[in-house]
């Protein structure tokens, strides 16, 4: 008697298929990581900047894993959580940001530990359209005493006006503000955000508790992002993913 035929085994094809899927069309992504970007650069295929394409004074922005992000994200309405300004030493880049996660303050940190740390090492650039006027050897000079004096100042986890404290988008306004005399974004009223979701209540509740001014004035990073006065970095996450 002649032994019935068995079925083919699907889960095993399935899963040869699945696989050789996803290497043809992964490998080459990675592959022009890292040949395109270099190792250290190649944080995400086509996702961010290259430390390359990025010069003193462009914004980098990202979405931020922080325990806030969620709330800032529902208050502004955008995926933008944290934004720094970048600073080139060299073959070098690095991030000016309000919030150092070694120090817990304004500081500088490595750009490819920077973009690493955001939601899937997605970073959006902006710089300024007229930047070959705007900042001159001068006018950066300028911006990097200002950072300077900044350097080590807490992280405002109120978002108060003012530059004792300071949070991440203030942080880089005051920096083109003070330092190149160019006001960037739109300044808002708290009161302008949105302020109803739950997530949002639980964040004033536990950082101001119930004397919240609503005509505090705050820039966040999508006002920053949004500045006509700014053009996309080649290299920058999708805009679609915003």
């Amino acid at each position: 008697m002649t032994p019935p035929k068995r079925a083919p085994h699907q889960p095993t094809h399935q899963l040869s298929c699945l696989l050789s899927c996803l290497l043809s069309n992964l490998l080459p992504c990675l592959l022009s990581c890292f040949i395109t970007q270099g190792a250290l650069s190649g944080l995400a295929c086509a996702q961010a900047p290259t430390t390359q394409q990025l010069m003193s004074g462009d914004l980098v922005f990202q979405t931020s894993r922080s325990r806030q992000s969620e709330a800032i994200k529902a208050a502004t309405g955008s995926v933008l959580t944290h934004v720094g300004l970048v600073w080139r030493e060299g073959d070098k880049a690095f991030v000016f940001e309000a919030v150092n996660p070694k120090t817990g303050r304004v500081g500088l940190t490595p750009y490819a530990e920077w973009a690493a740390r955001g939601v899937g090492a997605q970073v959006w650039g902006k710089r300024l359209k007229d930047r070959s006027q705007a900042l001159s050897v001068d006018v950066l000079k300028r911006m990097r005493e200002v950072a300077e004096r900044f350097k080590g100042r807490r992280y405002d986890k109120r978002f108060s006006w003012g530059a004792e404290r300071l949070y991440c988008s203030e942080l880089v306004y005051n920096l083109y503000l003070l330092g190149a005399a160019r006001s960037l974004g739109r300044v808002e009223q708290v009161a302008d955000l949105k302020l109803k979701a739950p997530v949002v209540r639980a964040l004033i509740k536990a950082r101001v508790g119930k004397k919240l001014d609503l005509s505090e004035l705050i820039i966040t990073p999508v006002s920053l992002f949004n500045d006509p006065s700014l053009e996309l970095i080649e290299g920058s996450a999708p805009l679609d993913t915003l």
